[in-house]
């Protein structure tokens, strides 16, 4: 095994690099050119490769690059950056896109070349999921996290086949299929750290390209994971929720796969979006305030397959009671008191 040694410039330090398909390296996160990216040609040689240009505008800290597109995590200024670097010499900006955290860690594209993730390096943290097919027109399409509520942090994310593998540090190692970005839903997952929630602890790094399929996983404490995935798709189930009188849709409908722990709400175009990893028939819970509720059963939901449920819910009926509480021994008016009503449909309490 041969080392080199590069230090054209000045160069000691950087977060990472990348090198492209045609043979350069895009080194982001050094001690210079700003701590942005520069650009050295392996080409002309491997071993002493001269820079041939730099993007300096903001700190890079990680990247992605195909073809003549470079796409930076700008994780000061929570952004991803698009960047045209047909011009080795003279990268030029193309776009720029918050990331639902504002501290974009990483970035990876799709194969398609339409679809682009990234991790928010942050207690909570998401993956987000962009449509950036149009540059002028970037659109978020989804959000996901491996354990809502946990505090747990994602570091970094890459695209495989559909699939995400995802690095989550006290989470481990995280698989979600991507097959509609709007729609990512866990199907792995092996945890290599015992420990749990917010911290920057266990799994550092994954890494699912080897020609065996085998991931390798790096954890901070414990050291290096070689894994055999299985690369299952979910099983989606979408759809419309609607005003049955009006026919509008609704929106904040609590959409429950029951007794499944797995619950969304309808957005504002009533659509919704879930699914689970795991077929077989679920029972499919609709609820929201002035509705009634409305429960679909034994809905048939199986891997690799898109289920569209739409439902329209009941508004719930209203009406106007009253009337006076008395004490039977003196009928004297009592304040204060709870009434009960219920039906074959619903319960509630009210003062």
């Amino acid at each position: 095994i041969n080392t080199y040694t590069w230090t054209g410039n000045g160069f000691s330090t950087a977060h990472n690099l990348f090198i492209d398909e045609n043979g350069y390296a895009y080194i982001c996160g050094a001690n210079i050119y700003n701590g942005g990216v520069f650009i050295l040609n392996l080409n002309a040689s491997p071993v002493n490769p001269p820079v041939v240009g730099a993007y300096t505008r903001a700190y890079v800290h990680d990247l992605f690059v195909r073809g003549d597109t470079m796409w930076t995590a700008e994780i000061n200024n929570g952004q991803f950056g698009v960047v045209n670097v047909s011009n080795k010499a003279n990268p030029q900006l193309l776009a720029l896109q918050n990331t639902p955290g504002n501290f974009a860690h990483n970035v990876w594209l799709s194969a398609n070349g339409k679809y682009l993730f990234t991790t928010d390096e942050i207690s909570g943290g998401v993956i987000a999921a962009y449509d950036v097919s149009d540059l002028n027109n970037i659109s978020e399409l989804g959000r996901f996290q491996s354990n809502p509520g946990s505090g747990v942090i994602p570091h970094n994310v890459f695209w495989h086949q559909d699939f995400l593998v995802i690095s989550y540090y006290r989470d481990g190692v995280v698989i979600a299929d991507a097959t509609y970005p709007n729609n990512i839903i866990q199907t792995g997952a092996y945890d290599t750290s015992p420990l749990s929630g917010n911290g920057f602890n266990g799994c550092w790094g994954v890494y699912p390209y080897l020609p065996s399929g085998n991931i390798l996983a790096s954890d901070i404490e414990s050291g290096l994971f070689v894994l055999t995935p299985a690369y299952v798709h979910a099983c989606f189930l979408e759809g419309l929720v609607s005003d049955s009188t009006t026919g509008l849709p609704l929106n904040g409908v609590t959409i429950e796969l029951v007794n499944q722990n797995i619950t969304t709400q309808s957005g504002l175009d009533g659509r919704y979006y879930t699914g689970i990893a795991t077929a077989g028939s679920y029972s499919v819970r609709f609820s929201k305030q002035g509705y009634v509720t409305r429960t679909v059963p034994a809905v048939p939901l199986t891997n690799g397959n898109l289920v569209t449920l739409n439902v329209a819910l009941i508004p719930s009926s209203t009406f106007t009671l009253t009337g006076t509480v008395t004490d039977t021994a003196n009928g004297n008016g009592i304040q204060g008191v709870q009434i009960f009503i219920t039906d074959n449909i619903s319960k509630s309490w009210t003062a």
